[in-house]
């Protein structure tokens, strides 16, 4: 995205409109200024006009809340409901969102400007639910959606023919048609979970972490020997181009900007800005040694870890000229990825420090002593916090405030090695295991009581995924792909399907939508999406008077 802050210096010679460009969906809160110059206040007795014009450059929906008393022009395609929110259907390319504003003295008192501010916007009300890693290009690992309240696995289906157990660490990933696609010890496999078949899968190499989706595309890194960057289509699973790295990728885990550029660095601290239409270079740049962790990018910072003689370091870097920015040292490894969130970046280490850093100087804020190992495993939730693992003699998700206090610790059941990700109501989620044999997927609530815990058969390593229906995947040692979903339509989990839900479901009625469009259920309703197409329609309506018990 655009950087806010830079462009509003560019258009602080501007009398009453701002442009802003959003070329990716929203991520985290992003203060955005009207700036008015030269009007401290509006003049006694008298009215003062405003407004604002939002460009889009590619499709998607957003809501944004309105700190004063704006309305929508007519012909534009938003609305603002009794709250001040304004809310888009899908907006495409080069379409502009006109508000504007009348304030009389009696009304207002501008300061210099007027404040927009965009919310967090999950990308499962945009078109792919879940592209990368952690769900966002910043990493952040958290959506609207609501998960599973009971520990009830749903399915399971077995994504690998490879003959041997592998530990994972491979998360799923989710596209906008509800497949996904997760890692295996020997390539990557596609899965539709409407049918809970297998689509595909390439056995052309070993892949421990896991993958990133760009329009109706699918490319990974491949470790050594293979040592490839591989980009597949998402339907057919066809191979569109392949790029051969001299040394191959680690636990990488691609993240790719707004104009479809892709950046992964391989084992040895050389990072590749590679085209996603065509696998062309971009640049190649060496930004350090031995690269463990995968590449966060808030555009246009992008940060990836090296190392050196000085230890550890987490770099920024610009996308553009690919120079550094800044450099970060830790006393020791760097084994997550890091976390950008609203101008910070979180980040674990080996040295047993979570460090909050400065995302503009890379200055550290603060750090937090996490007691045992940390290994990068971050998430923020709705209000800020950050939630942060370990791994040593026992784990412990821990949960910092934005000031790097503690709030809570919870004991999980074994170490954690991977980020835990947030459900809409603010339920954690993360997987647990301790080898070489036992694993446990554990949902902690915003307290830090425990909501569940669920034992496995297998290690489960990798960070779970949570769908716009409210499932929950998570892969395993044992090579199968689990899906965690409480019982469709049973609201209070009673055993029971009856009319106490009714009035609910018309409150969570929406209209019906074509796979590709934004999704339109609202958090809390989906367990009323009973064909899983993460809409509460007419379809839906007709399935639950079928599934009516008597109570």
């Amino acid at each position: 995205m655009t950087t806010i802050n830079t462009m509003q210096s560019r258009l602080r010679s501007m009398r009453s409109i701002l442009v802003f460009v959003l070329v990716a969906p929203a991520m985290g809160q992003i203060p955005v200024s009207l700036t008015i110059d030269g009007l401290s206040a509006v003049p006694e007795d008298s009215d003062a006009d405003y407004i604002a014009t939002a460009l889009f450059d590619n499709g998607q929906s957003f809501e944004v809340t309105l700190q004063s008393n704006w309305s929508v022009d007519p012909d534009t395609s938003a609305s603002v409901d009794q709250f001040g929110r304004l809310t888009t259907g899908m907006v495409f390319k080069d379409q502009l969102i006109v508000l504007s504003a009348s304030f009389t003295s009696g009304d207002v008192t501008v300061d210099d400007a007027l404040d927009v501010t965009i919310i967090d916007v999950p990308t499962d009300d945009g078109v792919d639910p879940w592209p990368f890693w952690g769900r966002t290009t910043t990493r952040i690992a958290r959506t609207s959606t609501m998960g599973p309240r009971t520990p009830r696995i749903d399915w399971s289906l077995l994504i690998s023919d490879f003959p041997s157990e592998v530990i994972l660490e491979a998360s799923p990933v989710m596209d906008a048609h509800g497949r996904i696609f997760v890692g295996t010890a020997d390539g990557m496999t596609g899965v539709d979970t409407s049918t809970q078949e297998i689509l595909w899968m390439e056995t052309d190499g070993d892949i421990p972490r896991g993958a990133a989706i760009w329009d109706g595309r699918v490319v990974w890194g491949d470790v050594p020997p293979f040592a490839k960057l591989y980009c597949h289509g998402a339907e057919l699973g066809e191979e569109l181009w392949t790029f051969q790295s001299p040394i191959g990728f680690h636990n990488e885990v691609p993240v790719i900007d707004p104009n479809g550029v892709v950046y992964n660095p391989d084992a040895f601290g050389t990072m590749y800005a590679r085209l996603m239409e065509d696998g062309s270079e971009v640049w190649t740049e060496q930004v350090g040694g031995l690269v463990i962790d995968a590449p966060s990018l808030d555009w246009p910072l992008l940060l990836t870890s090296a190392g050196g003689p000085g230890g550890r370091r987490l770099k920024g870097l610009d996308p553009f000229t690919h120079e550094e920015i800044w450099s970060f040292p830790t006393e020791r490894e760097i084994y997550g990825t890091p976390v950008i969130y609203d101008g910070h970046v979180y980040v674990g280490s080996q040295d047993r420090y979570l460090y909050s850093i400065d995302a503009e100087t890379g200055e550290e804020e603060w750090r937090f002593w996490c007691e045992q190992l940390n290994r990068g495993t971050v998430a923020v939730g709705h209000d800020g916090t950050i939630y942060t693992a370990t791994a040593g003699n026992e784990g412990i998700l821990f949960a910092v405030s934005p000031e790097g206090k503690e709030i809570w610790r919870f004991n999980a059941m074994g170490n954690i090695f991977n980020a835990p990700i947030v459900g809409g109501d603010g339920t954690i989620y993360f997987c647990s295991q301790w080898p070489p044999f036992f694993g446990w997927v554990q949902a902690v609530r915003t307290d830090g009581t425990e909501l569940w815990t669920m034992p496995m058969k297998q290690q489960v390593t990798a960070s779970p995924m949570l769908a716009p229906d409210g499932t929950l995947y998570v892969s395993s040692r044992d090579n199968k792909l689990y899906a965690f979903r409480d019982p469709v339509g049973d609201l209070d989990f009673d055993g029971d399907i009856d009319l106490t839900y009714f009035a609910q479901f018309n409150d969570c009625l929406t209209g019906p939508r074509l796979w590709g469009e934004a999704a339109k259920t609202t958090p809390g309703c989906e367990l009323l999406d009973f064909d899983r197409d993460w809409d509460v329609d007419l379809t839906d309506m007709g399935l639950f008077q079928q599934a009516f018990t008597v109570p």
